[in-house]
């Protein structure tokens, strides 16, 4: 009886004394972070400039990276336009500013307002099919939100007053193509990525792009359930960096060339094209360009590009091998491979209706080799979704017209453009003539 009555005396102070442990772990997050408010309001946001200034050319050999930032106190119309660059509706009441597999449209954009400039601080939400903020909560500790960040990066993020972020709700485009959805998600991130450093070229701005930090912190100050893959802090480079020197640039009068924003409101997935020839100078300038940005945690030697050639002036019919160390062409084969290259993506008639394909590859090798290989692929597709943003925008600039294809038979691709070993297809860039471009 006394083991007995001793038991009694003891659970009821042991589970106090758990709820306790428990309260101590649990409360301090739940007081540090935010959490939605059922009365959120809204904000509408200026209308964003779709003529800009600034060539997209010009953007393009200008990365808009820095390594190191100093603060920038953002006004409203730029944050307006780079919200509108990344997820704004472009055309039609649904399309964005850039491609999205099925148009299920996954990402998500967030901001972290730190100081209180034209904005007030807080954490924000992006609406884009009314170009609206919504808050999140208003209150911030610039302390809580370095911790999600190390080393270089956490000395960025405190060197700025606002910090962008892009989130993915996988679940939109896994429904409906199930587990390759996760790679169509990432590579949709990297088209977003360069949209937002073109943007912030145009605008003189700075950003440092970072993929690895505390997730489930970024969530819960977010206060969601949305993945975050890139957060970018925005202020102005102060490394010394000059624009990079561009390598031979074929053709386009700057005068006369697309500004970023013309481009963005441009671009479209076209698959239908009209008969006749592309110049050569015209290909290479999309290439030099397109392949001429800042790839986040890789380099251009994991990626390969193919050039399946048709009606090119200036370029036989045939494969070629495009090095994007120098920007130049290794012939592969000289048979029009476009009919092939048709049968092994899916039949879908525009890859050989197209003047030309790119196939633009990754080394698999690479990614397998890496201690986080999961992680690996995702940053190898966000570079490849970076480089088809670019080859989408100049295509669009020049008035020619192309389409993301990421559904085919890789084996079958592979073959018909002769990858190296270890190396995987992700995308069939179809470049086809338009009747702007030949009017």
């Amino acid at each position: 009886m006394i083991v007995l009555q001793a038991r009694r005396h003891y659970k009821p102070i042991a589970l106090a004394l758990l709820l306790l442990a428990v309260l101590v772990v649990v409360l301090p997050p739940l007081l540090l972070f935010p959490t939605y408010s059922p009365e959120m309001t809204t904000l509408t946001l200026p209308e964003p400039d779709v003529i800009g200034s600034m060539p997209l050319s010009t953007a393009m050999r200008d990365s808009g990276y820095s390594s190191v930032l100093s603060d920038h106190q953002m006004r409203i119309d730029e944050v307006s336009q780079l919200l509108w660059a990344v997820q704004g509706i472009t055309h039609g009441s649904v399309f964005r500013a850039v491609p999205s597999a099925g148009a299920t449209y996954p990402l998500e954009l967030f901001f972290v307002q730190m100081d209180e400039s034209e904005l007030e601080e807080g954490y924000y939400h992006y609406i884009p099919q009314e170009h609206q903020l919504e808050w999140v909560n208003t209150t911030v500790d610039r302390g809580v939100v370095l911790s999600a960040f190390m080393g270089d990066d956490r000395t960025a993020v405190s060197s700025v007053s606002t910090v962008y972020f892009i989130l993915a709700n996988y679940s939109r485009t896994t429904a409906r193509y199930g587990d390759r959805g996760i790679q169509y998600v990432n590579l949709e991130t990297g088209h977003a990525v360069q949209n937002f450093l073109l943007q912030l070229s145009s605008l003189g701005l700075k950003t440092r792009p970072i993929t690895q930090f505390g997730k489930v912190w970024i969530q819960n100050l977010l206060s969601t359930s949305f993945v975050p893959l890139v957060a970018l802090p925005v202020g102005l480079g102060n490394d010394g960096a000059s624009v990079p020197q561009a390598r031979v640039h074929f053709c386009c009068a700057e005068e006369n060339e697309a500004t970023v924003e013309q481009a963005i409101m441009k671009r479209r997935s076209t698959r239908d094209y009209i008969n006749g020839t592309i110049p050569f100078t015209v290909i290479a300038d999309i290439l030099n360009d397109s392949s001429s940005i800042e790839y986040l945690d890789t380099d251009s030697s994991i990626l390969d590009v193919r050039v399946v050639a048709g009606q090119v002036d200036g370029l036989g019919p045939g494969s070629y091998n495009y090095w994007l160390v120098n920007g130049s062409f290794t012939e592969l084969s000289t048979l029009d491979l476009r009919g092939d290259l048709m049968t092994a993506g899916l039949s879908q008639p525009w890859i050989e209706d197209a003047q030309l394909d790119l196939v633009i590859s990754v080394d698999m090798g690479w990614v397998n080799a890496e201690p986080d290989s999961s992680y690996a692929h995702r940053v190898a597709m966000i570079s490849i979704g970076m480089m088809a943003q670019n080859i989408c925008l100049k295509g669009a600039a020049y008035g020619l017209g192309t389409v993301t294809v990421g559904a085919f038979y890789e084996d079958q691709v592979a073959t018909v453009v002769d990858l190296p070993g270890g190396f995987k297809p992700i995308y069939i860039m179809p470049i086809g003539l338009t009747s702007e471009f030949v009017g």
